[in-house]
């Protein structure tokens, strides 16, 4: 399955940020693909939203609803290498690729995400991104920050996954799930 989504994501990836447009019935398709997956991921069906996510960015790689929802629901469906790769896309074409002029809806998720995968210093530079801005989470993502910051300072490896689970779970979880 990773590979069929690979190329999709470089798709959407390419696409300009809010300067092409879909044509009518490609819009149509991707808004109706949209709304199945909205009810599918309302009712905790995070994977299989995913699908009807993917068809309405293959009829429309500039349909910001289905890149976000796409991001949040790979990653409630712990598919964590997708999700940072469509959290990168939404960054890139909604915020032309400056992840410190993102919001907190979009940060504080892909933080998670990337400390899921034990990119610490890209999760880091995520929540220095969070408390450079303005907005809900600032004041949670303080002491994530540190925390991350001494396990980086003090570790000579990353830690194990059951370390790097337990920290997440105790520590973003409650930013990821405030979305």
């Amino acid at each position: 399955a990773e590979a069929v989504k690979t190329p999709r994501i470089a798709t959407v990836a390419s696409a300009p940020a809010a300067h092409a447009e879909c044509s009518p019935t490609d819009l149509s398709a991707a808004e109706q693909s949209y709304s199945t997956a909205r009810v599918l991921a309302d009712a905790g069906q995070w994977s299989d939203a995913i699908p009807a996510l993917e068809r309405a960015l293959d009829s429309c790689p500039e349909h910001l609803a289905s890149l976000q929802l796409i991001a949040f629901a790979e990653m409630q469906s712990k598919n964590y290498g997708p999700a940072a790769r469509y959290f990168q896309a939404q960054i890139d074409m909604q915020f032309d690729g400056v992840t410190a002029n993102a919001d907190m809806n979009t940060l504080r998720p892909y933080g998670f995400v990337l400390l899921q995968l034990g990119n610490w210093t890209a999760a880091v530079r995520v929540y220095e991104s969070i408390l450079a801005g303005e907005g809900l989470g600032i004041e949670d993502a303080r002491p994530s920050l540190d925390l991350l910051h001494t396990i980086r300072n003090s570790e000579a490896t990353a830690p194990g996954d059951a370390i790097a689970a337990a920290i997440a779970d105790a520590l973003f979880r409650p930013l990821a799930n405030s979305m």
